[in-house]
């Protein structure tokens, strides 16, 4: 893992830049200062947007692109992320070819290429980070596992090696990691072989474990602080994708904060850009500093703002199979465009219609500051979804249904949530949450983890209707892949085994 942890200790100042490749300065040094570090552990969230721009002792920044080192704009951090993670599963579309089509298409999944580099040296940027706070933290306080910094720090390496155990681990064969030795030289030290799964997600639950009880009874300033609800969430997913549903439901419940009622929809559908919604648990709050203009989430998912994703370039679009099975009182139906209505543009101004808009283009996203939308990593919905799918695959059908029917009620007045039970309600979960969580990062690894393959070509029947799909607007991108298979799995990054025997074997 040489060239990685190399890559890592680059403190790169990003400068606010024009639309073009050449963003990002970088000063060239071998390790962090003092300095740096202590001020990155003032606030270690801003890892997740800035793990290689801290200069100075601040923030300064109008990008946090390029921190997969691939030079584009489809890399930006945690929501490009997001955004990959959509493009290969099966209920999103693309209208054409334009920034993450490659994902789309799973080119970009291969060692050689820059999707899965992006992937893997994101996440492992962030835990490297999380490591340099803990050392920075025990340098100066003898009582830091008492810290909450220390806590959020342990968070974050517990989300970091989690995202990369979802699409780098390969049965018992997990991922490499780093972590800092407290109990000894206190250090950082890295185990370089790929580490037994189950050995990474112990690590992953002690630190997430830990975390929770350390930030019990802290309050948090802004939501783009974690506390004891957001690791909770996270435990909520890691228990989710090992099979560990009485936890899930358990780290759901109280991510909630024991509370399983759902926030309104009307409050929720706000065009998911504004960090202060009560439906919003953790994110991050974009401004006129820290906006990454064209490389960012708005830029490629709101379709009716100026960017990469708008209705003059390439829309993102909804899988018409699922569109057709929203209902039709479902408010949620409005996320796509039905060909017929006539909108107006909240950010530009501008008349959309079917002249401009092709039909299931996404409306979900929605910046009308042109740039400036907050970025969404946790919301309680998604924990309302988590606790009823762990509450059925535990055993607990009437608590599915309290939490899921708590949900739907505010999406469907009519909803009838006792019309399914047994193997309908566990697809009536899934089917909820494919609508609901569409566009913020989980339609992959939902399909990992269910074992359900990739399918983008058959028909379904709606309402005595068949409905095909409408994937393969771009050529190719029409295809099955079955469930268990190695194209639903990344390879590590070349420069990685290449920097590193140890590293082996690669994924196929």
């Amino acid at each position: 893992m040489k060239k990685i942890f190399y890559s890592i200790a680059v403190v790169g100042l990003i400068m606010t830049a024009s639309c073009s490749d050449d963003f990002t300065k970088t000063d060239q040094e071998s390790t962090f200062s003092d300095e740096k570090i202590d001020k990155l552990a003032r606030f270690p969230e801003a890892a997740l947007l800035l793990p290689e721009s801290i200069e100075a002792g601040a923030y300064y920044t109008a990008r946090a692109s390029n921190i997969g080192e691939t030079g584009t704009h489809e890399d930006f951090g945690q929501k490009s992320i997001d955004i990959t993670m959509d493009a290969m599963g099966q209920d999103m579309v693309f209208g054409g070819n334009a920034w993450f089509v490659f994902h789309y298409t799973y080119q970009m999944r291969v060692e050689g290429l820059r999707g899965t580099k992006m992937h893997f040296y994101y996440y492992s940027k962030l835990a490297h980070n999380a490591n340099l706070i803990m050392q920075s933290i025990a340098k100066y306080d003898d009582n830091f596992k008492n810290s909450t910094v220390y806590a959020r720090a342990l968070a974050l390496r517990g989300f970091a090696n989690f995202n990369l155990m979802k699409v780098f681990a390969n049965g018992d064969m997990g991922i490499p990691y780093e972590y800092y030795d407290h109990e000894g030289d206190r250090k950082l030290k890295q185990k370089l072989n790929r580490v037994p799964s189950k050995e990474v997600y112990q690590l992953i639950e002690s630190d997430l474990l830990e975390a929770y009880k350390l930030l019990n009874g802290y309050v948090a300033p802004n939501k783009g602080i974690i506390d004891k609800y957001v690791v909770s969430g996270m435990l909520s997913r890691v228990y989710q994708h090992t099979g560990d549903w009485v936890k899930s439901k358990d780290y759901a419940f109280k991510a909630l904060g024991e509370n399983l009622s759902a926030v309104d929809f009307g409050v929720v559908n706000d065009g998911f850009s504004n960090i202060n919604n009560p439906d919003v648990m953790w994110g991050s709050d974009i401004d006129g500093s820290s906006t990454t203009i064209w490389a960012s989430f708005f830029s490629h998912m709101d379709t009716q703002n100026q960017g990469y994703g708008s209705f003059n370039d390439i829309t993102k679009m909804v899988d018409a199979r699922l569109y057709a099975q929203i209902n039709d009182k479902d408010k949620r139906k409005d996320w796509f465009y039905d060909g017929k209505k006539t909108l107006v543009s909240p950010s530009l101004g501008v008349t959309l219609d079917a002249n401009n808009l092709a039909m299931y283009s996404n409306l979900k996203f929605v910046d009308p500051s042109r740039f400036m939308g907050d970025y969404i990593y946790m919301r309680k919905s998604e924990m309302l979804l988590n606790y009823a799918e762990a509450a059925f695959e535990s055993g607990d059908e009437g608590g599915a249904k309290t939490a899921l029917d708590n949900l739907m009620k505010t999406r469907q007045e009519d909803y009838n949530v006792n019309a399914f039970s047994g193997e309908s309600l566990r697809q009536e979960i899934r089917l909820q949450r494919r609508i609901e969580l569409w566009g913020e990062g989980f339609a992959f690894t939902d399909i990992i983890r269910w074992k359900v393959g990739l399918d983008r070509t058959k028909a379904v029947t709606v309402n005595g209707k068949l409905i095909e799909s409408n994937h393969g607007i771009v050529p190719g991108t029409k295809f099955d892949i079955p469930a268990g298979s190695d194209r639903l799995r990344y390879q590590f990054p070349i420069s990685e085994i290449n920097a590193n025997s140890q590293l082996r074997p690669q994924n196929p």
